[in-house]
């Protein structure tokens, strides 16, 4: 993946983001309806990300193992290292507003969107050398998963959305 096209692929799931939650209350927002979380928490969670993902990319273009990988040796272990971030993450946030959520989510998305502009090479697959066991840990490998649009999907769901047309 070049570089480009993840930084319009973050924009665009930004966007996705914000216009699937729009028009929700309050209320609505920190209803829990996957498993503990709900809209809030899912947005407090990708906020959390964008702020980790600016270090974590920082990490491999300087050739160094990200923190979330340090200790672990296969994804069982990463899995759960990740469970307890993104629990981390949500108390965190616990105190903040929808609106100081979204407007974290906000300026967190573009700070990881001007830290992959001014700092990667255009190439995602450029090799650092940052290694996890025999996997070779790229940019590319790193944002292979698509994030925000498991997401998007997941409250188009709940909210029985078949687009992300205009919200009644």
């Amino acid at each position: 993946m070049l570089c480009k096209e993840l930084i319009i692929r973050l924009k665009a799931g930004h966007f996705g983001l914000l216009k699937a939650a729009e028009g929700l209350t309050e209320e609505e927002m920190n209803v829990k309806w996957f498993g503990i979380w709900g809209v809030r928490e899912i947005l407090a969670h990708l906020s959390a990300w964008d702020e980790e993902n600016v270090r974590i990319v920082k990490s491999i273009i300087y050739g160094k193992l990200p923190t979330m990988f340090k200790g672990t040796t296969g994804y069982p272990e990463l899995d759960k290292r990740v469970d307890a971030m993104n629990e981390m993450f949500i108390k965190q946030r616990a105190g903040l507003s929808i609106k100081e959520i979204t407007d974290e989510f906000k300026e967190n998305r573009q700070r990881l969107i001007e830290t992959i502009e001014d700092d990667c090479a255009s190439d995602l697959s450029q090799d650092y050398g940052v290694r996890w066991g025999r996997i070779h840990i790229t940019l590319n490998y790193y944002f292979d998963y698509p994030h925000d649009e498991t997401h998007i999907v997941q409250i188009m769901n709940w909210r029985g959305m078949d687009s992300l047309q205009q919200n009644s």
